[in-house]
């Protein structure tokens, strides 16, 4: 947002009561008036992608993209916030996710702990790997998206150039099928196989993309279930949290406004602008934070647990067969010798 705002994000709602009616005739009120209600349909979308939590994020995946594809004028700006916005995602999502997913497959896998330093440095030496395992899937549907954005410059032909391209769309539909299909393996499969690349002796890209594709269409019911699953563990836990911290804010800032002799809350939340309002907003925050972290580090064991899983269902792999580098070199049992 600092470097490529996007027209839509930094656009101004304008107030149509201001334009002078004289001046503009119907046609351009109404062209005007479109173009913001669509610039405010786009921020609306990312504004719930960005603080909506991850319970929002696959409904609003669609509008977000039309937002990004259809509504918003495609500018040299637009795109490079598009392009820098998805690699900061993949990145930040790939390293410490990776980091919380290589601690959940060591302790669900060998029932034990490893420090925080050990897998910094296992996942950064496979940081590329994990990057690549979703940039690839990517960069099929860009080279997909050749075979439409060739059709869509045919249209401007004319009649006869947007007959051929409707023409052509109909065996493009495969293209549309394989773009559907990729994106399933590249979205649905990305905590699978930040999994198996973080588990796996000397496991790469491929073999992170490849596990994953497996895993997820091989045993479809069985994901199902795990899914189903993870979602009622999911929900208990996030519930328990929820009602801890309310709780003990509500006993906390109670206890603030009874030592106040009235409202606290209410003072201090008046006006945010105060120094004691921001606070009161930090305070709120940190809390929204921690809900979040849950969210988060939930997310990233259960597709630990779901990958140990479908690793034993489909390839009888034990669960303790993990790379174990952070544990050191095993030390062998010395032999027993016989007494003379």
């Amino acid at each position: 947002m600092l470097c490529f705002a996007p027209d839509f994000a930094v656009a101004i709602p304008v107030d149509l009561a201001t334009i002078s009616l004289a001046d503009t005739d119907a046609t351009e009120l109404a062209a005007l008036a479109d173009s913001n209600a669509k610039r405010f349909q786009s921020q609306v979308a990312i504004d719930r992608l960005t603080s909506g939590g991850i319970l929002s994020f696959l409904p609003d995946m669609r509008s977000f993209f039309e937002s990004l594809l259809i509504f918003a004028p495609w500018t040299l700006r637009n795109v490079a916030f598009g392009v820098t916005y998805a690699l900061a995602v993949i990145g930040i999502w790939g390293f410490f996710g990776g980091v919380i997913a290589r601690r959940s497959v060591i302790e669900l896998g060998v029932r034990t702990s490893i420090g925080w330093v050990p897998s910094l440095k296992l996942v950064a030496s496979r940081w590329r790997s994990i990057v690549w395992s979703i940039l690839m899937p990517l960069a099929s549907i860009a080279m997909l998206a050749l075979i439409p954005l060739t059709l869509g410059a045919l249209c401007r032909l004319g009649s006869i150039g947007a007959t051929i391209a409707l023409i052509g769309a109909f065996p493009g539909l495969l293209v549309m099928l394989g773009v559907g299909w990729i994106t399933a393996i590249a979205g649905l499969g990305f905590p699978l196989s930040v999994c198996a690349i973080v588990s796996e002796k000397g496991a790469d890209a491929f073999d992170g993309l490849s596990r994953s594709a497996a895993y997820l269409f091989q045993r479809p019911m069985s994901v199902l279930c795990i899914l189903i699953v993870a979602l009622g563990v999911g929900s208990l836990g996030y519930w328990v949290l929820d009602l801890v911290l309310d709780c003990g804010e509500l006993f906390f800032l109670a206890a603030m406004s009874l030592g106040y002799g009235g409202d606290l809350i209410q003072v201090v939340s008046r006006d945010s602008t105060t120094f004691p309002g921001l606070l009161f907003i930090g305070l709120q925050s940190v809390l929204g934070g921690l809900r979040m972290a849950y969210l988060l580090s939930f997310f990233w064991t259960a597709s630990a647990a779901a990958y140990l899983t479908l690793r034993w269902e489909i390839d009888h792999t034990d669960f303790d067969d993990l790379d174990l580098q952070e544990l050191g070199e095993p030390v062998a049992i010395p032999k027993i010798t016989e007494e003379p």
